[in-house]
């Protein structure tokens, strides 16, 4: 009896040690992208050149992109964020040559 605890446990240990890592990786690779724009499952790197600039707004993917919805990237690459499901647009980070 002793034995199958210790093997559970050290199972046990070895999943939650894993999917603490997992998950620290995952929000390190989104932690400059503000709250209001992604929830870890809305932002991702896009082309910068797939972006359209008009007069009003920044255009990416038939979706627009307004106002405090764009904002500059942290890094050397352009980002999208919106609701995949319903390609609602959140915020898009872009590059100054944009």
């Amino acid at each position: 009896m002793k034995e199958r605890t210790a093997k559970f446990l050290g199972t046990l240990t070895v999943l939650t040690i894993t999917a603490l890592l997992v998950l620290t990786v995952y929000a390190f690779g989104h932690s400059w992208y503000p709250v209001e724009c992604c929830t870890n499952i809305h932002c991702e790197a896009v082309p910068c050149d797939a972006i359209l600039e008009t007069t009003t707004d920044y255009v990416y993917e038939g979706m627009h992109f307004v106002g405090a919805q764009v904002k500059p990237s942290m890094d050397s690459m352009c980002h999208a964020c919106w609701d995949h499901v319903w390609k609602k647009p959140m915020c898009l980070f872009i590059q100054n040559s944009v």
